[in-house]
């Protein structure tokens, strides 16, 4: 009996030992077999994502290629883009100066090769208005197809682009027209050009004169000045308007037209700044304004010639007299010592200030405000005339107390109101 007990234990462990052997034999198979099938699946999937993957870079392919037909526009002759512009009068103000701007583009990427084309458009005589005249100054936009072109040549550079400037020249249109070529011409060779530029810049401006008074535009009338004055520097022309006195208006003087002759004279204006100063016919304010105007356009002033030239420092104290302000004569005083914009200092000019600052002294230095004014105006110009001299710069003026201070501008702004309201009432006279 026990020895039958013993076989049954025998038995089944033989049975479960087989069973083991078993399921390891069916778990290997099983594991070689769906190791088979997932790399047979895996290289399935690697080939359908490779034929997928060229199908997607060939779709890719023909999107970019129509994209860009969009993008870039077919390249025009510059035949092509001048007909065109033959044609923008027909179109709305906002298409118009697209479509010109466009044109402008190619005819300047085509470079030299469109000079034919443009010398086409301007023996037409055609043109188109692009801006109106309130937006004529906006920056980097032409007003007109012609200044559009003028633009283009500019750009384009070159002895044909600069050829044609000076061939379109004397039948510039209006003067901002000719302002653009004088200063193409100018830029590419100002020697040889001056004469001819002031030669045509003369002639445009006396037949804009002949006009009636009531068909003058001002802004033309400025830009012609600017012009012959401030780019060509035109001795000749700025003299015979000295001469006439043609910044002479209503018993007032154009600030900006006398600052222009100023810039183109030189010292030569001295004897008209001392016909300012004598004209019964001028209010102390006119006289004042432009004389002793510390905002004045142009740098080079009555103040800048004072002390140097004996003519202009007379004038310059002979004007300060006229002011019978202490206050305003101390004010104007100080800014001798400031440095306009950022020019570096000129060593002839600092000892020509300090010299009329010594003539202001004898002049009106026990007037109220000069004891604290004029020796700091002393040290300030000292120390831009020997910087490294001094550890640190000197005030630019010294009272003893912040009321001194308000009480001088007070006394400023009153005169300053007060020469207004004179010059109104002489106006109205």
């Amino acid at each position: 009996m026990i020895f039958v007990m013993r076989l049954n234990r025998i038995g089944l462990g033989i049975v479960c030992i087989s069973v083991c052997i078993g399921c390891v034999f069916w778990v290997q198979h099983n594991k070689h077999y769906y190791t088979r099938k997932l790399q047979q699946e895996t290289a399935r999937m690697d080939a359908q994502l490779a034929v997928l993957t060229q199908e997607l870079d060939a779709a890719n392919a023909v999107l970019n290629t129509t994209a860009d037909a969009r993008l870039e526009p077919p390249l025009l002759e510059p035949i092509q883009l001048i007909d065109r512009l033959y044609m923008v009068g027909e179109l709305s103000p906002f298409e118009r100066l697209r479509e010109a701007c466009f044109c402008f583009q190619g005819l300047t990427d085509a470079g030299t090769n469109s000079i034919p084309a443009i010398t086409k458009y301007f023996e037409s005589g055609a043109d188109e208005k692009l801006l109106a005249q309130r937006y004529i100054s906006l920056p980097q936009t032409p007003p007109s197809v012609r200044m559009g072109l003028v633009f283009v040549l500019r750009d384009i550079g070159g002895i044909e682009s600069i050829a044609l400037l000076s061939r379109i020249m004397p039948v510039a249109k209006n003067a901002t027209e000719l302002k653009t070529l004088v200063d193409g011409l100018m830029a590419a060779d100002p020697d040889f050009y001056r004469p001819f530029c002031i030669q045509i810049a003369r002639r445009t401006y006396e037949d804009f004169l002949e006009k009636e008074e009531g068909m003058r535009v001002p802004y033309e009338l400025r830009i012609y000045r600017e012009t012959l004055l401030g780019t060509l520097k035109d001795r000749e022309t700025a003299q015979k308007m000295v001469d006439e006195r043609a910044y002479m208006r209503y018993r007032s003087v154009d600030k900006e037209y006398f600052s222009q002759l100023t810039s183109a004279l030189g010292e030569d204006i001295i004897p008209a700044m001392r016909d300012i100063l004598d004209n019964p016919d001028l209010t102390r304010y006119a006289k004042i304004s432009v004389l002793l105007n510390p905002n004045a356009v142009n740098v080079e002033g009555l103040e800048y010639f004072a002390g140097k030239n004996p003519q202009a420092s007379e004038i310059f104290i002979a004007a300060m007299k006229e002011t019978d302000s202490p206050a305003f004569r101390a004010l104007r005083t100080s800014m001798l010592g400031v440095q306009p914009g950022t020019q570096s200092p000129d060593p002839e000019l600092i000892q020509n200030k300090l010299h009329l600052l010594n003539q202001i002294e004898q002049q009106f230095g026990k007037d109220q405000y000069m004891d604290s004014v004029i020796p700091a105006t002393r040290a300030m110009l000292e120390y831009k005339a020997n910087p490294s001299a001094y550890t640190e710069p000197p005030k630019i003026v010294t009272f003893p107390d912040m009321e001194s201070v308000q009480k001088m501008m007070e006394e400023y702004s009153a005169f300053q109101q007060q020469l207004i309201e004179e010059n109104n009432r002489e106006m109205t006279r």
